[in-house]
């Protein structure tokens, strides 16, 4: 086997070429969003050579880079393309891919000294490197930023595609692949070249095991190749500028080039927590029969999954969890467990069927909590408050009840404040009757209340105080009201709720005053609630 590699290595090493093999995640030399394991260092040496050897500015040259990954975020290049020019590089994968994203990663080449730089070296003038890069309106390529994404298709290749600065924008026909194309010649020779930024996209795609066809292109060339991996190596490459077959220029034409790589573990890499697998039986626990059932993952993203055979196997996420299992007619099951990395669990499920009683106070504790409602809606709340106690005693954890519950509790709190609000407020008027009326009321919600059994008491003591004054010129014993006084009162009565209350004050007014109208008003709508 190994003779048979080495033996494709030695047919491919004349035909194939590479123009930037600085990492083994790059294709020919447009970057993917792929970045090296932490603790990888790679380090590569490339050639290029013109086709046309005699005429060329650059006839040949070689480079060397070395390539070291961290975190399984980042990774770090440094480029040697002459003894006198070097550049750094970085990149940072922040969009992991999944089954559906691609993986995403923002980096910039080039951070150098030279203003303009490629593969054969660099300078301060627009006519340093090769001499298809000569433009008038060439960009700088220090400090190429560049965004790109990476979709793996597995045997259907990788796919690539970026947006970037600087070493990625062409011009002549690369100028389409950039935002030069809607500026005219004099703003970009007037610095805005600077500002713009071009498309790149490549494909890598599998030929046979570890070969795969490369091929790229920027704003500035068109390159294809072919690439073999064994066992840490690297070997790629092939044609470079290809773009330049058309130039119409005999003294531009493309370039063969070849690179090899080898990368290298310190075995510090960053393990990933793969995910564990779960097994779920769910049984009658009578008759040992597969049940459909709803498992709901407490606490947890997970959406509530819905089994028809009582059997599921599915892939999680090692950590600790809490189910609820849930089947027609059979008491519902609780379960905690742990999902390991890599590793199986399986919980089995024997479900009890609901009893005939169970089902009965069920369906009366229903009943119960309907009739509380409609309680509720017409203010009689302690009515309420009693119906779904019987409710809760018969079926405890039933969420209808609870919700019921929990909204009477609320209006219990509401109509506390308020009989007390309105006792106080009766108190300070002398009404006392009416401040006795609201204190009872309150007892009514809450038995225990202490404070309003003091003030009753300390009203009770004066039997003088009256709430209704006498007219001292009139000796008979026949007593009269004032009309608005008790007006206010059952109009204080029918804002707490209390509406019996409200509408015998209102029929007092009335039998005092027929034409009163606001009593009216108040009465008709205190018959309508209660």
């Amino acid at each position: 086997m190994r003779l048979k590699n080495v033996f494709i290595i030695i047919l491919l090493l004349p035909v194939i070429a590479f123009a930037s093999f600085a990492k083994t995640t790059d294709l020919l030399d447009i970057p993917t969003a792929a970045i090296m394991n932490n603790g990888e260092l790679s380090g590569a040496l490339y050639f290029s050579m013109a086709s046309n050897f005699a005429d060329d500015k650059v006839p040949f040259d070689y480079n060397i880079a070395f390539s070291y990954g961290l975190f399984d975020m980042f990774d770090i290049s440094l480029n040697m393309f002459t003894l006198t020019d070097y550049t750094l590089g970085v990149q940072y994968n922040f969009v992991k891919p999944t089954a559906n994203l691609p993986a995403v990663s923002f980096g910039i080449r080039n951070i150098t000294y030279r203003q303009y730089i490629d593969a054969s070296g660099g300078g301060d003038s627009i006519n340093s490197g090769f001499a298809d890069y000569s433009y008038t309106m060439r960009a700088s390529d220090w400090f190429s930023i560049y965004v790109v994404a990476t979709k793996d298709f597995k045997k259907f290749g990788k796919y690539t595609i970026g947006l970037g600065r600087g070493e990625f924008v062409g011009y002549g026909r690369g100028q389409y692949l950039s935002t030069a194309a809607f500026f005219d010649d004099q703003a970009l020779t007037d610095g805005a070249t600077e500002y713009m930024f071009g498309l790149f996209g490549g494909v890598e795609i599998p030929i046979i095991k570890n070969l795969n066809f490369l091929g790229e292109v920027t704003g500035r060339d068109v390159n294809m190749g072919l690439e073999y991996a064994i066992a840490g190596f690297n070997i790629a490459g092939g044609l470079t500028h290809a773009e330049l077959f058309t130039a119409g220029d005999p003294t531009l034409r493309p370039r063969i080039d070849l690179g090899a790589n080898y990368t290298y573990s310190f075995g510090t890499a960053v393990k990933k927590e793969s995910n564990g697998y779960l097994i779920i039986n769910i049984v009658d626990n009578a008759t040992n029969k597969l049940l459909p059932a709803v498992i709901t993952f407490e606490e947890s993203t997970i959406k509530p999954i819905s089994i028809a055979s009582g059997y599921v196997k599915m892939q999680i996420k090692p950590g600790k969890y809490k189910i609820k299992i849930e089947a027609n007619n059979y008491k519902w099951q609780k379960r905690e467990f742990s999902i390991s990395s890599s590793a199986t669990s399986e919980i089995n499920i024997k479900l009890n069927k609901k009893d005939d009683t169970e089902t009965v106070n069920h369906d009366k504790a229903i009943a119960l909590a309907k009739e509380a409602k409609e309680k509720l809606n017409k203010g009689d709340i302690a009515g309420a408050l009693l119906k779904l106690d019987e409710a809760q005693k018969l079926s405890p954890d039933d969420p209808t009840v609870l919700a019921y519950m929990q909204e009477a509790n609320t209006k219990k709190s509401q109509m506390i404040k308020t009989y007390k609000e309105n006792a106080l407020m009766y108190e300070q008027k002398g009404w006392a009757k009416s401040a006795i009326s609201e204190w009872n009321s309150l007892l009514l919600l809450d038995k225990n209340n202490t404070e309003a059994k003091d003030h009753i008491k300390n009203l009770e003591k004066d039997a003088n105080k009256t709430e209704v004054k006498k007219d001292d010129t009139v000796k008979t014993e026949t007593k009269k009201i004032d009309p608005e006084k008790v007006y206010e009162e059952g109009y204080m009565a029918y804002l707490a709720g209390d509406y019996k209350t409200a509408i015998k004050k209102f029929e007092e007014v009335l039998k005092a005053s027929p034409n009163h109208e606001k009593a009216q008003k108040y009465l008709d709508k205190a018959k309508k609630r209660l």
